[in-house]
């Protein structure tokens, strides 16, 4: 949706604006906001929090407290700029870390695109199998918590950073046949 979203705005935006966003994956999000005019700040945003529940039921007003959040700023922003947006995320609670794209996608991909890859992967192996869901406990509810999260929003996070969920999944190999 974030494409559409950008065009849809970029008229609309006052020069000196910061746009951000809430994205998985900062590489695709940033060649989209390119699009927005130069005199406005753009900033790609993940905060590191949620759940696999979805909707406003599921709001919780302490979301980000204690949460990192990561900023991958996608053109030169000046630094009080930079200083208003880091103020107002860290208002909510959250602790700011700034990286490049590439480093954010890359780290992601390992800590939360490949679990979720696994979390599916391990309810197909339990799939047909009652005996097997019969005796799932509390590892097996733990590791596969996030499968229930929307599985188009995942579809398009994990193609959007496929090259870096790819690696991860060849990392993961290595690591079990070793």
């Amino acid at each position: 949706a974030i494409p559409e979203v950008v065009e849809q705005v970029s008229p609309l935006l006052k020069p000196g604006c910061i746009v951000t966003d809430v994205g998985s994956v900062k590489h695709p999000v940033g060649q989209w906001l390119a699009e927005l005019p130069a005199s406005v700040y753009a900033v790609g945003g993940h905060p590191m929090a949620g759940s696999e529940r979805t909707g406003i039921k599921s709001a919780d007003r302490y979301l980000f407290e204690n949460a990192l959040y990561a900023l991958t700023p996608f053109r030169e922003i000046p630094p009080h700029v930079m200083e208003r947006l880091v103020t107002l995320l860290q208002e909510t609670g959250a602790r700011v870390k700034v990286l490049e794209a590439a480093a954010h996608d890359r780290s992601v991909a390992v800590i939360s695109h490949l679990p979720h890859v696994l979390a599916y992967a391990l309810l197909g192996l339990v799939e047909g199998s009652p005996e097997s869901v019969l005796m799932a406990a509390g590892s097996f509810r733990d590791l596969t918590r996030v499968a229930a999260s929307s599985h188009q929003l995942w579809e398009d996070i994990l193609l959007s950073n496929r090259s870096e969920v790819d690696a991860a999944i060849g990392g993961l190999i290595e690591k079990l046949e070793s």
